[in-house]
């Protein structure tokens, strides 16, 4: 009641609608409910409480306690004699408050949960605090105002006009006030050189010219012949660094081609060939008539006895 009659003097109508019978669609959760939460809530009650926090102990008591309708009509009587609307749901208060959402007889839902939202509320204060404990500054309604507004009305630039403009047009109760509040107004160029990069939004000023990236590998370039603009382009691949004169700028790659390049190569290779390949390595025997000696002596293949521990026989060539 004493939340009932805080409302009341905020002018807000209060309508208070109380839960029902069973839902058989939620009786698994009532159980639960009823035999877990709440006794896991009563269990942190008496801990604060031991621990003089009363406080939580307060919250976590409420929690653990079912309403029962013999409590829910005890409240009615306060209400009747107050004159306050109430109305008792058949099953579920939720269900109830959307219809009468839906049917206008209220504007909002003040609800613990969100269990409104899927039945079509469309307006629904959830978790209410009451406590007055959060506090609230002189011009909490005007920033309120300024911050819809903002999202409304806020300053963006148009590429098309290149001009600054507003992301919906202004009200006319907003003619003549100060709207710095929606982005400052800035002058054509200064908008239209920050859309375009070329100055520094946070500070106005232009951004200092870098020089250009070198790349490690040449990009490649198009040229049209200056004859024919129909035809089609000719592709241009510079060669690499390495193979011009003198690179005009040193950088990492460059240097690794320079080191490997100046590295000693070995001439010779202790690497055996395979017997395939080096008998293709062989230099040919030459014809007869073209042989510079005429006396060559031909070798003859002897056979000699094999050899103990081979035990194969062994084949040698003699002069002729």
């Amino acid at each position: 009641m004493e939340r009932v009659g805080l409302l009341i003097k905020c002018g807000i109508i209060p309508y208070i609608v109380f839960d029902g019978g069973y839902l058989p669609m939620k009786k698994l959760k009532e159980d639960e409910r009823r035999f877990r939460s709440r006794e896991k809530h009563r269990e942190a009650g008496l801990a604060y409480l031991k621990a003089n926090k009363l406080d939580l102990a307060r919250q976590s008591f409420v929690k653990a306690v079912d309403v029962s309708p013999s409590m829910a009509h005890r409240v009615i009587q306060r209400l009747q004699e107050t004159g306050v609307k109430y109305m008792v749901a058949p099953y579920e208060a939720d269900a109830q408050m959307a219809y009468l959402v839906r049917t206008g007889a209220v504007d909002a839902v003040i609800s613990e949960d969100s269990d409104c939202l899927p039945y079509g509320c469309h307006h629904v204060v959830r978790a209410l605090r009451l406590e007055g404990k959060l506090p609230i500054t002189k011009t909490y309604e005007a920033d309120v105002a300024r911050a819809r507004l903002t999202f409304r009305h806020q300053r963006v630039y148009d590429p098309v006009s290149q001009t600054l403009t507003h992301v919906t047009p202004l009200p006319a109760s907003l003619d003549g006030q100060d709207t710095d509040f929606l982005g400052p107004v800035i002058s054509t160029e200064l908008a239209r050189g920050i859309a375009e990069g070329h100055i520094d939004p946070i500070t106005g000023k232009p951004f200092l010219l870098h020089p250009a990236v070198t790349l490690a590998t040449p990009s490649k370039a198009l040229e049209f012949p200056a004859d024919n603009a129909d035809a089609a382009p000719i592709l241009h691949t510079p060669p690499p660094s390495h193979v011009q004169g003198r690179p005009d700028k040193e950088n990492a790659f460059t240097r690794l081609l320079q080191a490997g390049s100046l590295m000693p190569r070995s001439t010779t290779s202790k690497r055996k060939l395979p017997a395939a390949a080096a008998s293709t390595k062989r230099r040919q025997a030459l014809h007869p008539v073209n042989q510079p000696h005429a006396n060559v002596k031909k070798r003859i293949p002897q056979v000699c006895p094999p050899s103990p521990r081979s035990r194969l026989p062994c084949i040698t060539s003699t002069l002729a």
